[in-house]
Formats: C-alpha cells, sequence, structure tokens
C-alpha cells in the first residue's frame, strides 16, 4: 500500500500539482509546526518538505531538476511531520544521511538510512546506528552486524572500506538479559571520531550482578 502511494504521489509531483506547495487552508497552524526550509547541498541539490491538507513529503531535487520523492505522511499525522519519519540528519562529500524516526516520542532509536547526493537514490538501508561521523570529510558510520551482537561494524560508505571489531559476546548477552537496557545500541556512550582514530565506549553490567555498572573504552584506527 506504501508503494503506491509514493507512486501516486511521485506521478502528481511530475506533473507540477504540488509543485511548492505549503499550506492548509483547513488548519492554518500546520505551517508553525511544518518546516518548508530548503536544505542546499555543495553540489547544488536540494532537499525540502511541502504540505497541504492531506499529506506531507519530503523530495529532493537535484541541480538539473530531476526531482525524488522520498518519504510522506498522510493526514493525521502531518502535525508529526517534525517528529516522524525521514529527517535530514547529515551532509557528506557523495550522500547524505536520513534518520527515519519509527516513533514520534520515546523510546525506540531510529534508523538510518544513505542517500546519493547526486540522484537522490537510496544506496544503503543501515538500520540503528551506534554512531555516524559528523564531519562530512569523515564518511564513517558504526553499527552492530546482524551476524552477531559482540560484532561491530566500522563502515567507510565513500570508499565502501570495512573494519570488523569484535567486543566480548557475553557481557552484553549478560547485560541486556539483566537490565532495564532493551536494545544494544543503547549501550555505547560517548564514543566519537577524533582525526583517524575511532573512540568506542560501551557500559556493561559486572557479571553476577544487576546494578553494578562497569565502562569500556576501544580505540581503533580508521
Amino acid at each position: 500500500m506504501k508503494k503506491i502511494q509514493l507512486a501516486i504521489f511521485s506521478l502528481l509531483i511530475s506533473t507540477n500539482i504540488f509543485s511548492y506547495e505549503c499550506k492548509c487552508e483547513d488548519d492554518s497552524l500546520l505551517i508553525n509546526i511544518v518546516s518548508c526550509d530548503t536544505i542546499l547541498f555543495t553540489n547544488k541539490s536540494i532537499l525540502y518538505r511541502q504540505f497541504n491538507c492531506d499529506s506531507s513529503w519530503l523530495m529532493f531535487e537535484n541541480k538539473e531538476g530531476n526531482k525524488k520523492l522520498l518519504y510522506s505522511l498522510q493526514a493525521g499525522l502531518i502535525e508529526l511531520t517534525e517528529r516522524l519519519g525521514f529527517q535530514f540528519e547529515m551532509e557528506y562529500n557523495s550522500h547524505f544521511l536520513i534518520r527515519n524516526n519509527l516513533i514520534s516520542g520515546c523510546c525506540t532509536k531510529p534508523e538510518y538510512l544513505l542517500f546519493n547526493k547526486k540522484t537522490g537514490k537510496k544506496e544503503i538501508e543501515l538500520g540503528k546506528l551506534i554512531l555516524f561521523s559528523s564531519d562530512k570529510n569523515k564518511p564513517h558510520v558504526v553499527y552492530s552486524s546482524k551476524s552477531g551482537i559482540e560484532v561491530i561494524v566500522i563502515r567507510n560508505f565513500e570508499t565502501n572500506k570495512i573494519k570488523i571489531l569484535r567486543l566480548p559476546k557475553e557481557r552484553f548477552i549478560y547485560t541486556l538479559q539483566n537490565s532495564n537496557v532493551l536494545e544494544q545500541e543503547s549501550l555505547f556512550d560517548d564514543s566519537k571520531i577524533i582525526g583517524n582514530v575511532l573512540y568506542l565506549k560501551y557500559n556493561y553490567l559486572v557479571k553476577g550482578t544487576d546494578d553494578i555498572w562497569k565502562s569500556k573504552l576501544v580505540k581503533i584506527g580508521l
């Protein structure tokens, strides 16, 4: 159903029915809730949101004027546009990162998607991240591998170079089973990239206890 809705929206946009629409006469308050500001990338592609009384949607447009619908929310959810679904996160040299808020409030971590900055094409569904670089010249993301919770993937998505870090599996299993932490990604805290070094810090419960926490800092060259 969602694919059909996106296809219909793409057709309407291609005929300019929704060109630069950012108002709803039936609800004048939406203009204060939904931002229609344009994000200009360094390659002159743009990202912008629009809305009317029926829906809100996120658009990509490159410098040649080619448009691509990335995401939409239907009536009833428009007020949650800034908190639910696709939100711009970060621009890199050849890509941009989108945060997908799965719920509008607490406490589920968002998922992330990587898009080509020239075409607007979705290239990688990254899922939940431990860390993404805040430096556009260091296009790295860090996440848990689906092959095991102890396997951490460090990925340069510009070169597609991948490094694998293996952490003590028993620590994660014990901590998740004996604490209120629901997601492994929440065990990582204050991780950062400085220069060409990743500093990855995670917290864990001391085995045999349910309230004694320790932290471990791991350093790895990028």
